[in-house]
């Protein structure tokens, strides 16, 4: 994934000549290749940074793009190129880890994709015939068989079967389903065969509305965010002037500048966008679904969780206890006969 991003190779070109440019300066004393090394640096990781601050000039926001902007130019023109070059890396380097945490978190998403089968078996005109799922359409009668995903939300029309539903519901243990009871897309058929009148296809269905929450989740903005938005509108302003008043007082042009560069609010800009699109990525790869970014800020101020229903928080697989035989048999032979009756069934009790 990392391969895929532009910001990997400009980091990676930059990183190359700031380090070209130490090794100049420092070991190989090649005075006029070192500096070289370091504008070139800045240029490569600079550049989207200057046009980051510019554009959000023009559309009168002011952003910390403007503060590193100023500190890098500054930097420039006194001839400290290198320091220039490495707070412009800093920066690249948090905008590229935030970016790969997203692409990590949305990976979230396709795992949920997986979920539903790519072709379905349907009758139509008295026959069987794969289609792919994209054809399905309400009405069809889709034959799902021991195994299988069910691709739609509808009502079993005959057969039975025990269905894992544990993907929507997080109930570990599979639900017997019947003629008329409601079936789910993305739920599994442990034992038996359904037909389903299909009700809701394609987004409409329990997965895609579940798949759009997660996508929606991350998307949104955590309140702590907006914080850092209006943090950095009055934040940039003001530490320009502080490094404005350094000046004035000390007459030193370097004080002003490292009042600029340390003044660069990086971590408290990076932090709270990386966290949450981790945390909210995590969360939907254990199976724990966070409908809001905001809502994780709620979380911290829990205290205690109350759970009203039974086998959500259980492992999901069943073991064998405790055996009690009746009168005349032994525990061995009670088990032996369980274990041969269910080996071929793929049901969670006759695994266990």
């Amino acid at each position: 994934k990392l391969l895929m991003l532009k910001e990997f190779y400009l980091t990676a070109a930059g990183a190359a000549l700031i380090g070209a440019s130490y090794l100049f300066a420092h070991v190989v004393h090649a005075h006029l290749l070192a500096p070289l090394c370091a504008v070139l640096a800045v240029l490569v990781l600079g550049g989207p940074i200057i046009w980051g601050a510019i554009t959000g000039l023009l559309a009168r926001k002011s952003n910390v793009d403007e503060l590193v902007s100023l500190a890098m130019l500054a930097a420039v023109l006194i001839g400290e190129y290198l320091s220039a070059a490495v707070v412009a890396l800093i920066m690249i380097v948090g905008s590229l880890l935030e970016k790969y945490t997203a692409q990590r978190a949305r990976s979230a998403i396709h795992a949920l994709l997986q979920l539903s089968p790519t072709d379905v078996c349907v009758v139509r005109d008295g026959h069987e015939q794969p289609i792919p799922q994209e054809e399905v359409v309400i009405g069809d009668a889709v034959i799902v068989r021991p195994g299988e995903r069910i691709a739609v939300d509808g009502t079993v029309m005959r057969g039975s079967a025990s269905v894992n539903q544990a993907s929507l519901t997080g109930e570990s243990m599979p639900v017997e389903k019947h003629s008329g009871d409601p079936v789910y897309a993305g739920t599994t058929i442990v034992t038996g065969m359904l037909c389903v009148s299909t009700q809701r296809v394609g987004a409409d269905t329990s997965l895609g509305r579940l798949i759009r929450l997660v996508h929606d989740a991350e998307q949104s903005r955590a309140p702590i965010l907006r914080v850092a938005d209006r943090f950095a509108q009055y934040f940039t302003p003001a530490i320009i002037l502080l490094g404005v008043g350094v000046y004035a007082f000390t007459g030193d042009i370097h004080r002003a500048i490292t009042v600029l560069i340390v003044g660069c609010p990086c971590a408290f800009i990076l932090a709270a966008p990386t966290a949450v699109t981790a945390a909210l990525g995590n969360a939907a790869r254990n199976g724990v679904l966070i409908k809001a970014g905001a809502l994780l800020e709620e979380i911290g101020r829990i205290s205690a969780v109350v759970f009203d229903k039974t086998g959500t928080l259980t492992t999901g697989q069943p073991t064998v206890v405790r055996t009690v035989p009746a009168a005349g048999y032994t525990e061995h032979e009670v088990l032996s006969w369980a274990g041969s009756a269910e080996t071929y069934s793929e049901h969670p009790v006759a695994q266990a």
